[in-house]
């Protein structure tokens, strides 16, 4: 891995806002389409716990004298409890998980005089952020916690009754995560879902230039291996970023205006630390430093090598379905047989078709002057002649003589 403070640090902290680092991919066009067989890859782990009413604050009362008035304060130290190893959440150096919060109370910093502005802060959130270091006794993996606790904020400063606080541990740590159905587009890429388990410190080795660390996963004996100088990249930009972000419920002495909120942060990054959904953030957090870990330049680890899969493109084709052309077959077969038929029988006839001369050269009997007069239309035309001989029904028949004619046949 490498030690680039500033990709790290800002890609961890827009994961904290919402927006999370994404892991270099390629899934090259025209392909539309692209997926890789589950792959197992060092990644990075967590493990949260809510102690929300299982851990009582160690409170006091103090009273404070301001002339003509003696105003109250509670301070109270939230402990977390020490948990011992393999458990995720215990502490492998012993660095404190104390979290303190000051509700009420006056303060006056610089006070030179009895009338200095003084005013009455309480805490609506705390943070404390640590490095966790490796031991090889206990197997602990190392890593970060974050430990916080956040008060509802009921806009009374002056309320001496204890606030209801949400208390959450978080330890992020080394893992060994397989991703299974990896798909992409060209623009995007999705994880179907991951397993993982914890990797546990195996050894220094401090043979080799640079100085590695070894993490074994216990299922497969797998070794990871991070440099010395690199290992705790992430775990300090997470310390640095989150540790002792408090957020104040804040209103000045004898003042009519009402409580203002008052952080340490010139962002206002403790007001969103405070209004977040911690789940969703700790989430985002965890996804980007895994991210990190999978991809080279950008990201935090140059030996990163990218992983094979299958891409998919569309291309035209056509499927002939054979049966469906049946129909049609068998309609020009019947077609065929009955033009074959009329030709066999009218083969020795004349076919005169649409031509009139027939009509012309055999003229036609059966029809009285009288009948033909009382067919035959005041004016005619083609249309009323045409329209006269739907009713004339004649065949061609031998008179007499043994002439043709068109004879009456109706």
């Amino acid at each position: 891995m490498t030690h680039n403070a500033l990709l790290v640090r800002s890609a961890l902290l827009r994961a904290i806002t919402g927006d999370t680092y994404q892991p270099n991919f390629y899934c090259p066009a025209p392909a539309k389409f692209c997926s890789w067989e589950s792959f197992t890859t060092l990644a990075v782990c967590r493990d949260t716990h809510n102690f929300t009413g299982i851990i009582q604050p160690n409170c006091t009362s103090v009273r404070i004298p301001i002339p003509n008035i003696v105003t109250p304060e509670i301070r109270c130290t939230y402990s977390f409890p020490t948990l011992e190893a393999p458990h995720p959440l215990s502490s492998g150096d012993g660095f404190p998980r104390d979290l303190e919060a000051t509700f009420g109370g006056n303060q006056s910093e610089n006070r030179i005089q009895e009338d200095d502005v003084r005013f009455f802060k309480k805490t609506i959130f705390n943070s404390t952020a640590k490095i966790e270091q490796e031991t090889i006794k206990s197997g602990y993996n190392g890593g970060a916690s974050f430990n916080f606790i956040r008060v509802k904020d009921n806009g009374n400063v002056l309320d001496m009754d204890l606030p209801e606080a949400e208390i959450v541990a978080t330890r992020w740590y080394y893992c060994a995560q397989t991703f299974y159905n990896v798909t992409a587009t060209p623009t995007e890429i999705s994880i179907g879902h991951t397993t993982s388990e914890p990797l546990y410190y195996d050894s220094l080795d401090a043979s080799s230039s640079p100085v590695y660390y070894r993490y074994k996963a216990p299922s497969t004996a797998t070794i990871y291996s991070i440099t010395q100088g690199q290992r705790g990249s992430i775990w300090h930009a997470l310390a640095g970023l989150l540790d002792y972000k408090p957020m104040w419920l804040v209103q000045l002495y004898n003042d009519t205006m009402p409580p203002q909120r008052a952080g340490t942060d010139d962002i206002d990054y403790s007001q969103f630390l405070y209004e977040a959904d911690y789940e969703k953030m700790l989430e985002n957090v965890t996804q980007a430093a895994t991210n990190l870990i999978r991809s080279g330049s950008p990201g935090d680890n140059l030996n990163a090598s990218f992983r094979e899969g299958e891409a998919y493109s569309q291309e035209p084709f056509y499927i002939v379905r054979w049966q469906w052309m049946i129909v049609p077959l068998l309609e020009v077969v019947v077609i065929v047989a009955l033009l074959a038929l009329s030709i066999r029988q009218t083969k020795n006839e004349q076919l005169f078709k649409t031509s009139v001369a027939a009509y012309l050269v055999h003229g036609l009997e059966g029809w009285s002057d009288s009948e033909l007069d009382a067919l035959l239309p005041e004016k005619e035309s083609i249309g009323t002649l045409e329209e006269m001989s739907k009713g004339m029904v004649a065949s061609l028949q031998a008179d007499g003589n043994g002439r043709l004619k068109f004879k009456n046949a109706s």
